[in-house]
Formats: structure tokens, C-alpha cells, sequence
């Protein structure tokens, strides 16, 4: 079993995964772009593991947490006049950094 999420909002960009090898939960945690943090924990048995890792999956996912799959970037575009007719928040864009168009959203990253 390994799952990734994420999450992203105006001051975070973070991931964390949990994977079960066997016994053993082993997690992976940081700022999306760097290879994070790893932390492992050994159980007395796979189903102890995957519990666990079910459980600290669910309580990501409170903390509003998700999947990956849903948060990909489909395409990043520079072309803001092809986009929006009139500014969205400033008239200058030199104040946008880029802006994303993901499956489910528009993210829209200011300077």
C-alpha cells in the first residue's frame, strides 16, 4: 500500500506519503520540490501496519490533505491575455507568478 497527498494553499506546499512494506509504515513528509523527511515504524504484524497507515491517511485528509491525483497540474500557462479578457486581481502582471489549471480549479500564485 502507498499513498500520497497533498496540500497547498496560500503559504503551503507540502506532500506526505505513507507506504507499508510488510511490518513496517514508513513515511515521507516535506515541501513539494525536495525529497522531505522519512520516518519509519515497525508493528508487530502487516495488518498493524496498514491500519496504522489507513488512520494517519484519514487524519491528512481531515486536515484537508489530498490525494495527488486530484491536484495535478494539467497545464501552466503565461499567456494571461489568452485567458482572462480583464484582471483578475491586478492590472500589472508582473504580480502573477504563473497560473495553474488543474482538473478541478483555477490556482493563481501571486509574487
Amino acid at each position: 500500500m502507498k499513498q500520497r497527498l497533498i496540500y497547498q494553499d496560500d503559504k503551503s506546499n507540502k506532500f506526505w506519503e505513507v507506504e507499508v512494506k510488510g511490518k513496517e509504515m514508513i513515511v515521507r513528509y516535506g515541501k513539494i520540490g525536495t525529497e522531505g523527511q522519512v520516518t519509519a515504524k515497525k508493528f508487530a504484524s502487516t495488518s498493524g501496519a496498514e491500519t496504522a497507515a489507513e488512520k494517519a491517511t484519514a487524519e491528512k485528509i481531515k486536515k484537508g490533505y489530498r490525494a495527488e491525483e486530484d491536484q495535478k497540474t494539467i497545464e501552466v500557462i503565461d499567456d494571461f491575455d489568452a485567458i482572462f479578457s480583464e484582471p483578475v486581481v491586478s492590472t500589472e502582471k508582473k504580480n502573477y507568478k504563473k497560473i495553474y489549471k488543474t482538473k478541478k480549479e483555477m490556482h493563481i500564485q501571486v509574487l
